[in-house]
């Protein structure tokens, strides 16, 4: 009997693959406790989160981190700023006016914005193939979270905020 041996490159695909699909859930997962984060105090409360995540990733990295341009730190700033805090602020401000459920559905629209936005980007055509899975993936998450729940235009605009980040 051989034993079977996965190329390097196979297996680092596939680590990063489980990295993502295991953040996907996490933030997925997040929609369900947010009607306990009413009072939750928003912008120290991030700045706490990501300070403490700043930490663990130096702590966990040690000399191993790259020494980055100052381009490269503005990029990284502005990543942060966008894509991760204001991300969170937004979802915390739509699920002021709307119910939790409703914000879940709105944002769990991602995959198909990144199917039709990647190719357009790169200028290729969207894969049909990817663009209904996406669906799928939206459809799923509005069957799991329900979309029964009130929908106001300014917890809507927050919403699609955060779907926009």
């Amino acid at each position: 009997m051989t034993a079977t041996t996965i190329e390097p490159e196979r297996a680092a695909t596939w680590l990063y693959v489980a990295g993502a699909a295991t953040g996907m859930a996490i933030v997925g997962s997040s929609f369900a406790v947010l009607d306990t984060l009413r009072a939750y105090p928003q912008s120290g409360g991030q700045a706490l989160r990501y300070a403490v995540g700043a930490v663990l990733l130096i702590a966990l990295a040690g000399r191993r981190l790259p020494r980055l341009t100052a381009r490269q730190l503005m990029r990284l700033a502005l990543l942060a700023a966008s894509g991760l805090a204001a991300f969170n602020l937004l979802v915390m401000a739509a699920e002021a006016s709307m119910d939790p459920g409703s914000v879940g559905v709105i944002v769990a629209a991602v995959p198909v914005l990144l199917a039709l936005a990647g190719p357009l980007q790169a200028g290729r055509r969207p894969e049909r193939r990817v663009v209904g899975a996406a669906v799928m993936v939206a459809v799923g998450a509005a069957a799991v979270q329900g979309l029964g729940g009130e929908v106001t235009a300014e917890g809507l605009a927050a919403a699609l905020g955060a779907l926009a980040c």
